[in-house]
């Protein structure tokens, strides 16, 4: 168990040195047992200091004060993760068509999904709770 504690010690600290919300498995990678490396990981997990969000993806995570609940520990919340797990797994993209609208001051529907426009024909199944990452038409 020591060498579980140690690894998920290890873990924390890349995790809050880091700017970045979300994080691949590889990264933790540091041990040669693999099944060590996903205790550590589910131990964070269950402590609600990393979300499991997609396939190999995690996000840094917190408890939410009023609810007592899980939350994504990302200022942009859940479109900020998906943005930033697209650019982990080097996927083009662009915000969809509503939120440039927005941006650009031709609309004033404010998005509220997580709606990105990608290239290529790797669509990543990202989701947080009740949360999916949707895609438009690509680029």
């Amino acid at each position: 168990m020591e060498a579980v504690d140690r690894l998920e010690f290890e873990i924390k600290r890349q995790i809050d040195a880091s700017k970045r919300c979300v994080f691949k498995v590889e990264e933790f990678q540091r041990a040669q047992d693999d099944e060590l490396l996903l205790l550590a990981i589910q131990n964070l997990v269950h402590r609600q200091q990393l979300a499991h969000i997609g396939e190999g993806l995690y996000a840094k995570a917190r408890e939410n004060l009023i609810t007592g609940n899980v939350m994504l520990d990302a200022e942009g919340g859940f479109a900020q993760v998906c943005a930033e797990a697209l650019t982990l797994l080097n996927i083009k993209w662009q915000p969809s068509k509503a939120q440039r609208d927005y941006d650009s001051n031709l609309s004033n529907q404010i998005p509220t999904r997580a709606v990105f426009a990608v290239q290529g024909k790797r669509y990543p199944a990202i989701r947080f709770g009740k949360l999916r990452i949707q895609y438009e038409e690509s680029l």
